[in-house]
């Protein structure tokens, strides 16, 4: 119930194009049910399934999506903490939108532990240290060599080349 509490929260919080939006929430003696915006375009999971690996087009351009959603969140106080390519959703004109704010937290003060997907977790979560924005950054990071490469950068077998490394920070640098 607590994580249903923070994504109502965050999402009444937010007002931007590129999260999701809650239209209305109630309770029933056993479920918490918000309505939000019909998005039906698939997520970027299932299009790098489909694909394989992204072109550096299309990454920068959902890159934008992510940052703007980044910037509405971040302003409203709070932190993601769960971007992976399973919690961005296509919208019908190729758009994208953050999804699933059950571990977004505000931002009061320094937050401490993991809490995410591992492999995308930010190293101050892995370390145990104290964290704000920096963690979702990271996983934006992560995501982005993931969608290029079409591999998980941590995986054991994973032997990511610089030049992805390199298109991630060229990427980022415009942001």
């Amino acid at each position: 119930v607590q994580s249903c509490n923070t994504e109502i929260m965050a999402l009444q919080a937010l007002s931007s194009p590129f999260v999701c939006g809650l239209h209305y929430s109630y309770q029933t003696p056993h479920d918490v049910c918000l309505v939000l915006d019909l998005l039906h375009g698939g997520t970027l999971s299932y299009l790098l399934h489909q694909k394989k690996k992204i072109s550096e087009r299309y990454v920068c351009f959902f890159t934008a999506c992510i940052v703007m959603a980044y910037e509405a969140l971040h302003t409203a106080g709070f932190v993601y903490r769960d971007m992976k390519p399973a919690n961005v959703l296509l919208k019908d004109n190729g758009y994208c939108v953050l999804i699933d704010f059950g571990l977004a937290a505000k931002m009061d003060t320094a937050l401490k532990g993991k809490c995410g997907t591992r492999g995308y977790w930010a190293p101050e979560m892995v370390k145990g240290d104290q964290y704000l924005a920096s963690a979702d950054w990271w996983s934006l990071g992560v995501t982005l060599v993931e969608l290029l490469t079409g591999k998980k950068p941590f995986k054991k077998k994973c032997v990511v080349t610089l030049r992805p490394v390199r298109t991630v920070i060229r990427i980022l640098s415009f942001f």
